[in-house]
């Protein structure tokens, strides 16, 4: 039994592995998009925003069935670009965001406390579409989405003579990844509307 399980593993391994093909490229009727970089990405947090927005983006029009990426280029480059590969370019603009908790209740035991909010968020950017070949703004719209959800966002510890309490921010995070991928799922829709 051991030695077929052996035998096994080495035939399937190598058969495995080799399915993988990592040159593959997109059909040659499938429409390319390339999603520019953005000359001033702001902050960090601005940042962290629009890299998510982007990456969701791409997702998005992905499973749609374009090829879609992003590129170091910025508008300027493009514009000046000859002999280009794709079929249209995305440019999204001011991609910041706002997170913050409303209202909220805590809860407190003997040694601990839970504090539970409203955390809101909100994500707005711009959405460009050009034609790649003419660099002519094919459609320019600016998406906004919000999303609340009930989170914690801070727990305290101790006792009678000593209490500590400490936020926890990585559930405004999460409620702003979910604003993102709201908007990047607009920005989606509307190029597909846009390229019909």
């Amino acid at each position: 039994m051991k030695r077929l399980l052996a035998a096994a593993l080495v035939l399937l391994v190598p058969g495995v592995a080799l399915a993988f093909d990592t040159t593959r490229r997109a059909q040659p009727d499938t429409v390319r998009i390339a999603i520019l970089s953005s000359d001033a990405d702001g902050s960090g947090e601005d940042r962290m925003v629009r890299t998510k927005v982007v990456n969701y983006l791409q997702r998005e029009l992905r499973s749609r069935g374009f090829d879609a990426y992003e590129t170091e280029w910025t508008y300027d480059d493009a514009a000046n670009a000859e002999n280009v590969d794709v079929d249209y370019y995305v440019e999204m603009i001011g991609a910041g965001a706002d997170s913050n908790a409303v209202g909220g209740v805590d809860i407190a035991g003997r040694n601990t406390e839970v504090s539970i909010g409203v955390v809101t968020s909100l994500v707005g950017a711009e959405l460009r579409l050009y034609d790649a070949r003419t660099m002519e703004l094919l459609t320019t719209q600016s998406i906004s989405k919000r999303t609340s959800a009930i989170r914690p966002t801070g727990i305290g510890l101790g006792g009678a003579d000593v209490f500590a309490w400490i936020a926890i921010p990585f559930f405004e995070r999460r409620q702003m990844s979910s604003a993102a991928k709201a908007t990047a799922h607009e920005a989606a829709v509307l190029i597909v509307d846009a390229v019909k």
